[in-house]
């Protein structure tokens, strides 16, 4: 019965002491959350956000330019078969004009 509570006990200063180990860098230790002024908790909380958006960011940016290379091809397909009918559009018209004109002259 006091094992497990002994185990716990051990455990519980074991985590403190660890804890305390991680929490000073260059001989100075990190604040918890309470200790923060208030710019030191903005400064910390837009650093997540930038390191989040930074992931996001790398992990976005390839899918978005295989999508904008996609989209540029159709495009570029659009826009030659826009110019290639603009083409049959004038040899039409030359042609009606044509045929109107004979029909006029008649």
């Amino acid at each position: 019965m006091y094992d497990d509570r002994d185990k716990d006990v051990r455990n519980y200063r074991k985590a403190i002491y660890y804890d305390g180990i991680h929490r000073y860098e260059n001989g100075e230790r990190e604040k918890s959350l309470s200790e923060l002024t208030l710019r030191e908790f903005d400064h910390i909380c837009y650093g997540a956000c930038y390191s989040a958006n930074k992931q996001l960011l790398s992990a976005i940016m390839p899918r978005l330019k295989e999508i904008e290379e996609k989209e540029s091809t159709l495009f570029k397909m659009i826009d030659n078969l826009l110019e290639d009918n603009r083409e049959i559009y004038k040899q039409l018209e030359g042609v009606k004009a044509k045929l109107t004109g004979g029909i006029e002259k008649r």
